[in-house]
């Protein structure tokens, strides 16, 4: 028996009940598998190799997860809650200048020239566009409902 219990997978982060807008970052030892879902019995889990401080995003909401150790023993479980995160970033890239979504959710961008609105579009997450290199525009992103 002690052995069994010496070989059980030990979660250190994140903690029960934890809260962020950004990336999850899963810390343990002696686990193989990181499996993480959207329910406690982990019907469809995502199933990833064990690397420990591996970050991982997802879509808002709350999940369960777990780490499988040697002889397909199980840590406990713990649940976890992602909520909305928006990061609207302008970065240079070969010469030009992109808009880029940085956060978890499709956004809809305005853009003003000298204080008038000059236009809109939609930036889905993880994407970027092309703007100009004009520095009376200003971009404001929000969540699109």
């Amino acid at each position: 028996l002690f052995s069994l219990i010496y070989l059980q997978p030990s979660l250190t982060s994140p903690e029960d009940k934890f809260t962020t807008t950004g990336a999850v970052l899963f810390s343990f030892e002696k686990g193989d598998k990181l499996y993480v879902d959207d329910n406690a019995r982990f019907s469809s889990p995502e199933i990833y190799e064990a690397e420990n401080n591996k970050p991982i995003s997802l879509e808002p909401g709350t999940y369960y997860w777990k780490v499988e150790g040697p002889l397909n023993i199980d840590s406990e479980i713990r649940q976890f809650t992602i909520t909305s995160f928006v990061e609207l970033r302008i970065r240079e890239k070969d010469g030009k200048y992109e808009l880029v979504n940085g956060g978890n959710e499709r956004l809809n961008v305005d853009v003003y020239e000298g204080g008038s609105l000059t236009g809109s579009f939609i930036l889905e997450r993880e994407d970027e566009k092309n703007i100009e290199n004009n520095p009376n525009n200003t971009y404001i992103g929000g969540k699109n409902e």
